[in-house]
C-alpha cells in the first residue's frame, strides 16, 4: 500500500526523498487501514524508512503488534531539483524539456539530482523480491512511484506506457506469487476509506 495523505500530496508537490510527514487525513487513513487488516496475519511487515510511510504503518503495527523491517529501498523514487515544486508549474522556461522527459515517462531519464525509472524498478524489486517470493504473506507500506514500477514488474507493463491505474493513498493493492510469475488480484482498494468526506 502507498502512505496516507500529506499536504504535500493536497499541494500536488513533488516529495520524492523530502521525509514529509501525513496529516489530520492521513492520520484518519492510517487508523481505518488498521481496522480493516485488524484481523489478518503477515509473514513479513516491510516498510519504506520514510516517516510518512512509518506513520501509515504506526497503528496497524501497534494494534497487531508487528515486528517492522525498515527498509531504504522503498523511498519513494528521488526526483532532484523538482522535489518541492508543483509538476504543472515547471512546464515553461528552462525546466520545460526535462520535464517533457519526465510526463512521457522516459525510463532513461534522472532529474538533476534525481534517479530514473530503471533505478527505482531494480532497488525496490532487490528489496522485496526474496519475501514476494517466498511463499508467505507480507506486507509492503511504500510510495506512488514505487507502486508503479512494482506494478509494471508484477504485470510485464512498459515502464514507457501510460499509467493503467491508480495510486491512491491508503488504498490496498493485492499480488499473488505463483511460482513462476506475479498476478494482481486487486488494486486501488479503498473500501475502508468511502466515508472519507466525513473523517
Amino acid at each position: 500500500m502507498r502512505h496516507g495523505q500529506t499536504d504535500w500530496n493536497v499541494a500536488r508537490r513533488i516529495q520524492g526523498s523530502t521525509d514529509t510527514e501525513l496529516n489530520a487525513r492521513g492520520h484518519w487513513q492510517a487508523q481505518r487501514l488498521a481496522e480493516r487488516l485488524a484481523a489478518e496475519s503477515f509473514s513479513h511487515v516491510i516498510c519504506s524508512d520514510a516517516r510518512r510511510a512509518q506513520q501509515t504503518l504506526a497503528p496497524l503495527a501497534a494494534r497487531n503488534e508487528l515486528s517492522v523491517a525498515l527498509e531504504p529501498r522503498l523511498r519513494e523514487r528521488r526526483y532532484g531539483i523538482f522535489e518541492g515544486q508543483v509538476l504543472e508549474e515547471l512546464t515553461a522556461g528552462p525546466n520545460a524539456g526535462p520535464v517533457a522527459r519526465l510526463r512521457r515517462r522516459d525510463p532513461d531519464f534522472a532529474p538533476d539530482g534525481g534517479e530514473t525509472l530503471h533505478q527505482v524498478t531494480t532497488r525496490a524489486v532487490a528489496a522485496l523480491a526474496p519475501a514476494l517470493v517466498s511463499g508467505a504473506s507480507v506486507l509492503v507500506v511504500t510510495h506512488g512511484a514505487v507502486l508503479d514500477c512494482l506494478y509494471r514488474h508484477f504485470t510485464g507493463l512498459s515502464l514507457r506506457a501510460p499509467r493503467p491505474v491508480e495510486m491512491l493513498n491508503a488504498a490496498l493493492n493485492e499480488v499473488h506469487w505463483h511460482g513462476r510469475a506475479f498476478s494482481v488480484a486487486r488494486w486501488a482498494d479503498d473500501g475502508h476509506l468511502l466515508d472519507e468526506a466525513a473523517a
